[in-house]
């Protein structure tokens, strides 16, 4: 797997789990802490597989 197939799969995991989110948000507005910590995740995962390539 080359620079950009990995790139692209990371983006989609990504926007996979951003959507996912979202419908948790749509269902409960007080989990504030969940989302951030979910946005800190993704930051971080991004973060170290840009790191590694």
């Amino acid at each position: 797997m080359n620079k950009d197939e990995l790139m692209q799969e990371i983006i989609e995991h990504n926007n996979r789990l951003i959507e996912r989110i979202a419908e948790l948000n749509k269902r409960n507005k007080s989990d504030r802490k969940l989302y951030i910590s979910c946005v800190l995740i993704i930051t971080i995962v991004y973060g170290i597989s840009r790191s590694m390539l």
